[in-house]
């Protein structure tokens, strides 16, 4: 429950929803953001609507890379 949605912020990136999964307490939302596709799970009663704009921030230490050719986790230094 790190990810953030919201309104602007100088803190956030602007994302587009571009589809919801409806899944009883909670909904999946997919997000569009720059060339990357984000997956969200929020609460299910939440009133996101396909197509609208939101803002997407996060902890740095929550982030999760993945190389794209493989689908394998890719571990950076810190």
């Amino acid at each position: 429950h790190q990810i953030q949605l919201g309104p602007a912020s100088a803190r956030a990136l602007p994302a587009r929803i571009e589809s919801i999964e409806r899944l009883g307490a909670r909904a999946l939302l997919r997000l569009a953001l720059r060339e990357a596709e984000l997956s969200v799970e929020v609460d299910g009663a939440s009133d996101f609507e396909r197509g609208a704009g939101v803002s997407v921030a996060w902890p740095p230490s929550e982030l999760h890379w993945f190389d794209a050719h493989t689908g394998a986790r890719v571990e950076l230094s810190r």
